[in-house]
């Protein structure tokens, strides 16, 4: 928990922290729910033929995530899909999972919003920079899970962490994994789709802004 959440708890009345840490636990959910399904999803598209009967298990929860980020992210994502290349299965099931994540943090902050409303005269902030701050803070103590779906997406679980590294990125993905190309290629990224070098590894700089 960074410092700055902390504080923004702390100036919260007391009464109303049972409340701040349910907001907590749903952005939370919200990125295992997510992460979850879009992860298997992801990693059968890119590994063909491994976890169908995950995918198989995970459909009524694939369906539940489409009607939570609405018709037009679902169409954009399976325009991707349809497009049969490893980059855009590994786009439009990273949007997807970041969507999910952000209707939920919008939920959450204007949650927040009417909290602070009520109770602005308790808070030791206007109560919109307060419900915009704690919003932030609540998502970046989550952030983390993304890099490690990355991994999860690209390759079978892992074994290799070091938790005695001193660099945070070596202890969310391991101190030599390198992501594929194919996460930078378009369209998740920059770089040309080449399908001869998709699987090639980039570097741990590159791996670790991925």
């Amino acid at each position: 928990m960074s410092q700055k959440r902390d504080s923004l708890l702390e100036s919260a009345p007391a009464d109303l922290i049972p409340a701040l840490k349910a907001l907590d636990k749903s952005i939370d959910d919200a990125y295992w729910k997510c992460g979850q399904v879009t992860e298997v999803w992801c990693y059968s598209l890119l590994h063909p033929g491994e976890k169908l009967a995950e995918v198989q298990e995970h459909k009524l929860a694939m369906g539940q995530l489409k009607a939570i980020i609405g018709p037009i992210v679902t169409r954009t994502c399976e325009r991707q899909i349809l497009t049969g290349t490893a980059p855009a299965y590994f786009s439009a099931m990273h949007e997807m999972y970041v969507a999910g994540v952000t209707i939920q943090a919008i939920k959450v902050f204007n949650d927040l919003l009417e909290i602070g409303r009520i109770h602005k005269e308790r808070l030791a902030m206007p109560h919109i920079q307060w419900a915009h701050d704690l919003t932030l803070e609540l998502i970046k103590s989550n952030e983390n899970r993304v890099k490690m779906w990355v991994r999860a997406v690209c390759d079978p679980p892992y074994h290799d962490i070091d938790f005695s590294a001193e660099d945070p990125d070596d202890l969310i993905v391991g101190k030599t994994w390198c992501a594929p190309e194919l996460i930078i290629m378009r369209p998740s990224r920059y770089m040309p789709f080449d399908p001869e070098h998709q699987w090639d590894r980039t570097d741990r700089e590159t791996t670790k802004h991925c």
